[in-house]
């Protein structure tokens, strides 16, 4: 099915990552650099600093001395870039034509290794990153995502994201980040990702040119992994004059530990909250008609592991019961039948999903961040399609329990649980 695609695995000498997915098809290159450097990782005086780098190194360079030079530098040739930052990573991602790669890599390693940090940018992105951070809190879908596990998970690195960093982001100083990149972004924890008409050897040679004289600290490694501690009750409301309340329940669940419990866990997604015949879709919204879309996912990393619901409604208390009942019928409910749709459902999916180039970049990276290596399409493939009906309901009856749960509400009313 993807004979036309190449995947290939290489590691520089300084312990960079080379991953790349090549497709002579295609006219485009996706480059993206993934550097394990996220939220948890930041100290107590450090809140907002992997976000904040991740806003300054589009700031300028020595040889790109301005914001506005690189930005040109990439846009004239049709090109695109972008940034994110989440719990466990920074991702720094360009896309243009097959004839650019070699100034992708130059542009990104710049960015990377001669970044300028300069106070008056400094003075403009602190700006910027306090009005995304207002924006979050007072988007209340976005504000429930955050907040949940902050109080499901106390005090445990995961649950340190954007909401915390009003304070550090306002007392950080280019002194202070430059110790920070210095201290955090390492080759040997980031990876340099590939997806469309490029070589291997191709790669594996840019990458060299422009990535070897990156260095490590002396510092080794330290993952900060820890135990995931539990709540210490299981309902919490903040009450908000709004018309609709934000619902997220969340159960205990499994850490990252092995692709197939992985696969188990998509699969049981599929099944309650993925597309139209999605049991959550159907009972809540086309049988009852109580929300408009409900989601849920599993939210893991090495050391800790949730399985997360969340919707908005008008009906918080008819809500959650009706998701209470959707969850204690998987049993009897997820026939052979319903399992076959949905496992040829997800599979689809991720054929549709990981054909562009960006999507394969990102699959890539995201699986270099959380197990350490490169996961073929094909191999994800072999996971879902080996996936029981007898396994979903197991994990399912394991762990989706209401005495292994945590539910956390944002509105108007305190429903109590």
């Amino acid at each position: 099915m993807f004979e036309h695609i190449t995947y290939k695995e290489s590691k520089l000498k300084n312990g960079l990552t080379i991953l790349t997915a090549q497709n002579s098809s295609i006219p485009v290159v996706d480059v993206e650099v993934w550097t394990r450097t996220g939220y948890r990782y930041e100290k107590p005086d450090e809140l907002g600093y992997a976000h904040l780098l991740e806003h300054m190194l589009f700031g300028g360079t020595k040889k790109r001395p301005t914001a506005l030079s690189l930005s040109i530098e990439v846009e004239s040739r049709g090109g695109y870039h972008n940034a994110g930052t989440n719990q466990e990573s920074v991702v720094y991602e360009m896309q243009m034509m097959n004839g650019d790669i070699e100034q992708m890599c130059d542009i990104l390693s710049d960015m990377i290794l001669e970044s300028t940090l300069s106070s008056n940018r400094l003075d403009i992105e602190r700006n910027v990153v306090l009005q995304e951070l207002k924006q979050k809190q007072e988007n209340h879908s976005d504000y429930s995502n955050r907040i949940a596990p902050k109080l499901i998970i106390p005090g445990h690195p995961m649950a340190q994201n954007i909401l915390d960093t009003e304070q550090t982001t306002k007392d950080a100083t280019s002194e202070k980040l430059r110790s920070y990149l210095d201290r955090h972004y390492r080759p040997d924890q980031s990876a340099l990702v590939m997806a469309g008409d490029v070589s291997h050897d191709n790669a594996v040679s840019l990458a060299e040119k422009y990535f070897s004289k990156w260095t490590n600290p002396l510092v080794p490694f330290d993952s900060g992994l820890t135990t995931m501690p539990r709540a210490s009750k299981n309902y919490y409301f903040e009450k908000r004059d709004i018309k609709q309340s934000f619902l997220t329940l969340a159960y205990y669940a499994t850490p990252v530990d092995d692709l197939h419990e992985s696969a188990i866990w998509q699969m049981i997604s599929g099944y309650l909250s993925i597309g139209h015949a999605s049991a959550f879709t159907q009972e809540l919204r086309e049988k009852l008609g109580l929300v408009y879309s409900i989601r849920s996912s599993r939210w893991a990393s090495h050391d800790a592991g949730l399985y997360m619901i969340g919707t908005s409604t008008q009906k918080p208390r008819e809500t959650i019961d009706a998701i209470d009942r959707v969850v204690a019928n998987i049993s009897s409910q997820l026939t052979q039948e319903i399992f076959d749709r949905v496992n040829g459902q997800m599979i689809g999916n991720y054929i549709r999903y990981i054909v562009k180039p960006s999507n394969q970049t990102s699959e890539l990276g995201n699986d270099f961040i959380t197990f350490n290596r490169m996961i073929s399409p094909q191999e994800w493939i072999d996971q879902l399609q080996s996936v029981t009906r007898e396994e979903m309901i197991e994990l399912a009856n394991k762990y989706l329990k209401q005495e292994n749960s945590v539910l956390v509400v944002l509105g108007p009313d305190d429903i109590g649980r």
